[in-house]
């Protein structure tokens, strides 16, 4: 059925290649679970050494040859997995079934050496995960994952350029799934089990949310402290117009405005209670009563004659028929003065109450004190959220490193169980190869003896 299935083009032959032999790796070990060795190593074989099953295939593979009596089969494909980096907890047993697997086959001083190899393999990842979980950090963890990023290889995430700059939690270019989980892949066998975990998943997705929210809160503190130096500055450039606003107003002497209006008004209602004709005259009627009152000057001088009186009657005729005139343009002229005062106290009005509007403005901070106000607010927020989020990272942190420490001290306590069987295995062999060398010492002796007799 397998071998009908179409033919694809990259990459998802690849994908149908390894569920292929996902499809093989499960039959093997069915046949396995059945009894039926022979059948699940025909299935195992088919699998490509090179591919993304291989070590678990090498593996069930030997147990198959093992239990059918293929020793020699089932060796070499443990010789083929201990080559190969045991990056998986799973595959620490390797060492110890080698040991077996020779013992089986009852080549005792190889089983010996293989046993030996295999404690001070165990012995040396022991001490190993011993020093991981003292020097257990936040930073050795990073340090211990290949997170993957946009433009990375599906075999292997970051160039020789991209690992001098390793992509590191809550950057925007590490990839994640719809899910937001964090793609990532070990750079420590001790963390391969755990990384398929889903709860180290959701640790590390959390912590990576976090990451991103604190840089996040990072640029938008910079921006307010952009804010600070633009209200600075725009402080600095209020005070200067400030400066050049009151210089301005000094120079209007605003003050000596108002007296001069309270001086008019002052006038003009006084001339309308004492209904003074002359004050209400019109700039024309002004020069003309000048005129009048120089000649009635030049009249004055002259000598008693008939011409003089004759002048001095006709200037008492234009006199009288201008203060007629006057009296008679009293309401025209004292209306117009009046409309002249009106518009006067309108302006002065506007002046006072732009004047006003101007005062409260410089006295007042305006819009800047309002966007201080809230950026000061903001960075209140701001600071409540960093402390916030400064607590949900140390949680996140704390749970993280809480699931690796149980995981690495796991796979301690597996270790030493292997170290332990590892040991007893190889003392019970050398035992039994230093009797047994006593015991063929002993036989030639007691065979002389029987001569002798």
């Amino acid at each position: 059925m397998l071998g009908e299935l179409p033919e694809f083009e990259p990459p998802l032959a690849n994908e149908m290649s390894a569920l292929r032999e996902r499809v093989k790796l499960s039959i093997g070990r069915l046949h396995l679970s059945r009894g039926d060795f022979a059948g699940a190593m025909a299935s195992l074989e088919q699998i490509a050494l090179d591919g993304v099953f291989s070590d678990q295939a090498l593996f069930d593979y030997a147990v198959a040859a093992s239990r059918e009596g293929r020793a020699g089969l089932a060796l070499q494909a443990l010789n083929t997995l201990q080559q190969r980096p045991l990056f998986t907890p799973w595959l620490q047993q390797v060492p110890y079934a080698r040991g077996f697997l020779f013992e089986q086959m009852d080549r005792q001083q190889q089983a010996l050496q293989a046993y030996r190899e295999a404690a001070s393999h165990y012995q040396s990842l022991s001490t190993r995960l011993s020093d991981e979980r003292e020097q257990l950090t936040e930073a050795r963890l990073i340090e211990a994952l290949r997170f993957v990023r946009e433009g990375d290889s599906p075999g292997q995430p970051g160039s020789m350029e991209a690992e001098m700059v390793r992509p590191e939690p809550g950057e925007t270019t590490v990839l994640t799934d719809a899910y937001g989980r964090v793609k990532v892949r070990p750079g420590d066998y001790s963390l391969a089990g755990l990384l398929a975990t889903e709860s180290f998943q959701l640790s590390l997705r959390d912590l990576h949310e976090l990451y991103r929210l604190r840089d996040s809160l990072g640029q938008w503190q910079t921006q307010l402290e952009s804010f600070d130096i633009m209200l600075e500055t725009r402080a600095q450039q209020r005070e200067q117009r400030i400066r050049e606003t009151r210089d301005a107003l000094d120079a209007l002497n605003a003050d000596q405005w108002l007296a001069r209006q309270a001086e008019y008004r002052s006038a003009i209602e006084d001339a309308l209670a004492r209904e003074d004709l002359r004050f209400f005259m019109t700039q024309e009627q002004h020069e003309l009563a000048d005129r009048l009152a120089q000649v009635e000057k030049t009249l004055s001088q002259l000598p008693e004659d008939e011409s003089t009186r004759k002048q001095r009657e006709t200037f008492q005729r234009m006199n009288a028929y201008f203060n007629w005139r006057i009296a008679d343009d009293y309401a025209v002229n004292r209306w117009a003065a009046e409309k002249q005062l009106r518009e006067l106290d309108r302006a002065m009005e506007v002046f006072v109450d732009q004047r006003a509007l101007i005062e409260q403005e410089m006295a007042s901070g305006g819009e800047n004190q309002a966007l201080a106000a809230r950026v000061e607010a903001r960075q209140v927020a701001l600071q409540r959220l960093q402390g916030e989020l400064d607590k949900a990272l140390s949680a996140a942190r704390t749970e993280l490193l809480t699931l690796v420490d149980t995981e690495l001290q796991q796979q301690s306590q597996e270790v030493q169980g292997y170290l332990r069987a590892t040991r007893h295995a190889a003392a019970r062999l050398a035992d039994t190869l230093f009797l047994g060398r006593n015991g063929a010492a002993a036989n030639p002796a007691t065979e002389a003896g029987g001569d002798r007799d």
